[in-house]
């Protein structure tokens, strides 16, 4: 009687809702302080924002819900206060929104959390960071109008301020936030920045990697940001036993006008004067980002001698709500297309990608988009569409989160199919010429097996060369070490059956 009934990795879930228990530490014993036909947690674009967090008197926890009728076809959830002593609970934040990652304030007055305001039209919305007093009233925004998504945040010792982190230009810097909401930018540089923890004394650490660099563990004085401190070293053997290629940022302008950015990942033995072969690895989510930090899969390309383009297309974040939005309804679509393939133009205009030996893949979203690619152009060629969704109005009833598909689209398939099989890569598969292999994992159900399945029967009706891996045990993306390695090696020995540089035979 739930939609929620599955969850990727995780299978068909036990009957039942999530809620809140309290362990007593010396004795082990535990406590349930929720109970009802509700779930005590929230999702935000795919984002786990289910944490609980407690008052300082240690008297109730505050935790994210939607305690209505029906929740699992709500796009909404609320922070709620649960007393330890009473069990009763209370509704804390009264706008209707999606609210979730709770924190209180040391002194125990203010509340802060995560989340946005609801809106009726499917727009992307960016998670700002909000704090009221702790009963709930007089809320602000103190993340400002940086209009970008918030990420980790937590509390200055002092109760007055608050620091963060957010995603802009490829990088993700530390700001500091006062109450009032007038936010600061405390570092700068071509870094991922990832605050985890601020002790008694005012020593901050985190994570800190770049496109270049693993991330590894800083620590910093809140006094003076200017010194990061690196306390671990564990990925030096990959600069002291390896040589890498350049990381370097391409700016340029899609056909509309708009600015958009890329990376390139250059071989590690890179010659200005010869050109290479490029593979454009295209991002999923569709919210999400490229830029300044680590990817082995990208190193490991590059270090098999091609180019890897990394292109934000129009629904990355940290260029702003229209920028991340600009495609909700239309996505897959012509905005994104042209992005990417503006990032391809881009790419060959640097002097040193040879456009006989082009490659597009992608996971996820960005195997959605692969697929939608291969269906508007001919100039790779080869393909690899990985967990990727093909049919928007099958997936809508087959995914594990199938209210995301409705979100995104102005009406119900009932009543519009047309818009919805607009953006549906197999409606175009009669125009594909590019040869295109399929790869999932077997167990995945945020981008449904069966959509692999559908894209692979009709390449192979079209007579598009094409292949099917199933990779084993996995579930939406290839995490698995093994798996992740198989991923790389099948996608390469594909690209190289089709490459006019290889002496390896066609299918």
């Amino acid at each position: 009687d739930t939609l929620n009934f599955r969850a990727d990795r995780a299978g068909y879930l036990p009957y039942g809702n999530d809620h809140v228990f309290v362990i007593a530490v010396d004795s082990g014993e535990t406590r349930q302080l929720t109970s009802g036909d509700w779930t005590a947690s929230i999702i935000m674009y795919g984002a786990n924002r289910s944490y609980l967090g407690w008052h300082p008197n240690g008297n109730s926890v505050f935790f994210p819900a939607l305690m209505e009728e029906n929740p699992d076809i709500s796009y909404a959830g609320y922070i709620n206060e649960v007393s330890l002593k009473t069990g009763e609970s209370r509704r804390v934040t009264l706008e209707e929104g999606v609210w979730g990652s709770p924190s209180i304030s040391p002194d125990g007055k203010y509340l802060a959390y995560i989340g946005f305001d609801s809106a009726p039209s499917p727009v992307y919305q960016m998670q700002e960071l909000w704090v009221s007093k702790i009963d709930g009233s007089d809320r602000r925004r103190v993340s400002g109008d940086l209009d970008d998504t918030v990420f980790n945040y937590f509390w200055a010792n002092d109760s007055e301020a608050l620091y963060f982190n957010l995603a802009k230009n490829g990088e993700r810097q530390l700001y500091r936030t006062t109450l009032e909401g007038k936010p600061k930018m405390l570092t700068k540089g071509k870094h991922m920045l990832t605050p985890t923890s601020l002790s008694a004394d005012g020593i901050l650490s985190g994570t800190k990697g770049s496109g270049t660099e693993p991330s590894e563990v800083f620590v910093t004085k809140t006094r003076n940001f200017n010194k990061l401190n690196q306390l671990t070293h564990l990925n030096d053997w990959l600069y002291d036993e390896r040589k890498r290629g350049a990381f370097q940022r391409i700016d340029f302008v899609s056909a509309d006008g708009t600015p958009v950015q890329q990376w390139l990942q250059l071989p590690s033995d890179f010659d200005p004067d010869k050109k290479y072969p490029l593979i454009v690895w295209i991002h999923g989510g569709p919210y999400s980002a490229y830029g300044e930090y680590y990817q082995e899969t990208v190193d490991y390309l590059a270090a098999k001698g091609y180019v890897v383009a990394l292109i934000n297309y129009r629904s990355t974040l940290g260029y702003g709500t229209e920028f991340a939005g600009g495609v909700t309804g239309g996505f897959p679509g012509k905005q994104d297309f042209e992005d990417i393939m503006g990032g391809v133009d881009a790419a060959l205009a640097e002097g040193y990608v040879d456009a006989e030996r082009m490659f597009v893949a992608g996971c996820s979203a960005g195997g959605i988009e692969t697929a939608w690619v291969v269906a508007h152009t001919d100039r790779f060629k080869a393909a690899v569409a990985m967990c990727a969704i093909v049919n928007q109005i099958s997936a809508a009833g087959t995914a594990d989160y199938p209210i995301w598909g409705y979100r995104h689209r102005a009406k119900p398939f009932w009543e519009d199919p047309d818009e919805w099989l607009e953006h549906s890569a197999i409606m175009y598969v009669d125009q594909v010429k590019t040869p295109t292999a399929v790869f999932v994992g077997e167990n995945d159900t945020g981008t449904p097996v069966s959509q692999s399945l559908e894209y692979f029967v009709a390449l192979r009706l079209v007579g598009v060369p094409t292949k099917l891996v199933l990779l084993r045990d996995e579930g939406h993306w290839f995490i698995k070490p093994v798996n992740k390695i198989r991923m790389i090696e099948y996608m390469l020995d594909w690209f190289n059956q089709f490459d006019p540089a290889s002496q390896s035979p066609g299918p």
